[in-house]
């Protein structure tokens, strides 16, 4: 298996109008998704959703690059599901 490479930027679509700036997201069957990636591939494949938000909201969409990595925390698994995460499974 081949070796992932590690997330060293990411790239985020940002709405802004008078009030300020936000991320932008997309509904999915899933749930909602902001629109963030960590490579090329994904950025592209959001450009559309991107370029539908700012038609639809009648804005402007920043594609954003953030270059700089700090690691804040890592969280290490416990040993099990804790009850708040299995009432999101279903």
């Amino acid at each position: 298996m081949a070796k992932k490479k590690a997330i060293n930027e990411m790239f985020c679509f940002i709405a802004s109008d008078d009030e300020g700036e936000g991320i932008c997201g997309i509904s999915t069957p899933i749930g909602f998704m902001p629109m963030v990636a960590a490579d090329k591939e994904r950025v592209d494949s959001l450009m559309e959703f991107a370029q539908s938000i700012s038609n639809e909201g009648n804005m402007k969409i920043s594609l954003v690059k953030f270059e700089k990595r700090t690691l804040l925390e890592t969280i290490e698994p416990t040993g099990g599901i804790n009850d708040h995460a299995k009432s999101n499974l279903h």
